[in-house]
Formats: structure tokens, C-alpha cells, sequence
């Protein structure tokens, strides 16, 4: 099973169960070493390197690959919207290892 850290549209649950046609559990989590920046392509958010901060989201557990299938269509990552790409993000006070959707 996999972890998916979101930060954008994914941090609505309306929008995960439309996607993946149910809720996955979540929970409050940061991204440390990014932030959020205008998308160039759209008007959502990408998440951007930048080592002197912290992105908020939400960490979704619990995703199957046909899960993470149907949110790389989702994000557009074919069309080289995002890039989906292993992070370290922190939740509850530690580190886990996930994935997020990130700037090319």
C-alpha cells in the first residue's frame, strides 16, 4: 500500500472519493523542502523545491497501485503537468516515506 501527500484540489475529500470512488484515511501532514507556486500551465498549485520551507497538506494512506493509476490521470502526469515523485514527508511528528506530485 502507498501514502500520497496532497496539498491542492486532493486535500478536498469530495474530490479524492470522485477520483477513486471512496475516501481513503488521512491526516494532517508538511512537506518539508517545498512550498506552493502558481501551476504555469493552469490555476492550481505545484509544489516547488525550496529548502527553506514547509508545504501543509494532507497525507492520504492506504492507496493501491490502481489508486495511484487513477490520481496520476487525475494530476495530468502523462501530459507532463506534475511529476509524481518519492518524499519524506512528516506527520504527527515523524518521518514517512510517500509520494507527492511535484513541479518538473
Amino acid at each position: 500500500m502507498h501514502r500520497l501527500f496532497v496539498y491542492g484540489t486532493l486535500t478536498d475529500a469530495r474530490q479524492v472519493t470522485a477520483v477513486l470512488g471512496r475516501t481513503p484515511p488521512s491526516r494532517p501532514a508538511v512537506l518539508p523542502g517545498f512550498r506552493a507556486e502558481p501551476h504555469p500551465a493552469g490555476p492550481w498549485p505545484v509544489a516547488a523545491p525550496d529548502p527553506a520551507t514547509r508545504l501543509a497538506g494532507i497525507l492520504l494512506e492506504g492507496l493501491a497501485d490502481e489508486d495511484l493509476r487513477l490520481l496520476d490521470v487525475y494530476e495530468g502526469v502523462a501530459e507532463g503537468l506534475y511529476a509524481r515523485t518519492a518524499v519524506t514527508a512528516e506527520v504527527d511528528g515523524r518521518r514517512v516515506g510517500a509520494w507527492a506530485y511535484v513541479k518538473l
